[in-house]
């Protein structure tokens, strides 16, 4: 994490320099000697790589005492912890030059959330009080992944009552604890979380209108025949389609492969 997110600096923001280290040090607790050193490190090891090729001085120093890119920098990071451009905006310009904006979601309570991790780690069942649309129930579960989409962290769990694996809105359970007395039913069965489904975003808009087109393809990130595709676990695929609908709405049309 600590070099990918130099290797951010590089990629988003061009430079890797005293305002850069400053915020460096403060993000993961770092002494500005430690900051240089790092950035002889992280420089040593990109010119081993023959990535790029810095800034120098007469003097082969580099210039400024900061690294700045001579050269593009290569498509995939080298570094495989670099944060996402999202991430490193908040870190460096978060309430002051960047704002994310969206509808706030109620957060899962930290005691839920420990007792979700406690079981998946320790491969036992979870009793838990779940409010759906149709009420309140309690449930006996086994839970074995958490993923956060669409702005809500979700649960994937065997469903000891209903016999079968389910999603599950942390933000609606209000109770859980540990049941031994029910054996612990992991992922190898759940097909639909092991099949991998496609899904693809076409442009509908008129071929006459080449400037809007090529607006929509700059904005949604379509290649030369108007689609983008994804792959994504099949039972995340219906969360993605209906959040597509409503961002990208009349441009493009989204579809799943079968």
């Amino acid at each position: 994490m600590l070099f990918g997110w130099i290797e951010a600096c590089l990629h988003y923001g061009g430079t890797f320099g005293s305002s850069e280290k400053a915020v460096y040090c403060q993000r993961f607790g770092l002494s500005e000697p430690s900051a240089s050193r790092h950035q002889a490190e992280f420089l040593n090891i990109y010119e081993a790589a023959g990535a790029v090729t810095f800034a120098r001085n007469a003097a082969s120093r580099i210039h400024g005492g900061k690294l700045t890119p001579e050269t593009t920098l290569p498509a995939k990071p080298l570094f495989s912890r670099m944060p996402s451009l999202e991430t490193w905006l908040e870190d460096n310009f978060g309430g002051t030059s960047y704002f994310n904006v969206e509808i706030p979601r109620r957060e899962p309570e930290p005691w839920i959330l420990r007792a979700i991790i406690h079981s998946i780690r320790s491969k036992k069942a979870l009793q838990i009080t779940y409010h759906s649309r149709s009420g309140p129930s309690t449930r006996i579960v086994t839970p074995h992944a958490i993923v956060k989409i669409v702005g809500r962290t979700h649960m994937r769990a065997y469903d000891h009552s209903k016999n079968h694996y389910g999603d599950f809105v942390l933000s609606r359970v209000t109770a859980a604890a540990l049941n031994e007395q029910i054996a612990f039913v992991g992922n190898e069965r759940d097909m639909q979380w092991q099949t991998i489904k496609k899904v693809t975003v076409s442009d509908t808009t008129s071929s006459d209108d080449q400037t809007r087109k090529r607006g929509i393809q700059l904005d949604y990130g379509l290649d030369q025949t108007g689609q983008r595709s994804f792959k994504f676990r099949q039972p995340l695929v219906q969360y993605l389609i209906d959040d597509m609908e409503v961002g990208y709405a009349a441009p493009v049309q989204i579809t799943l492969d079968t």
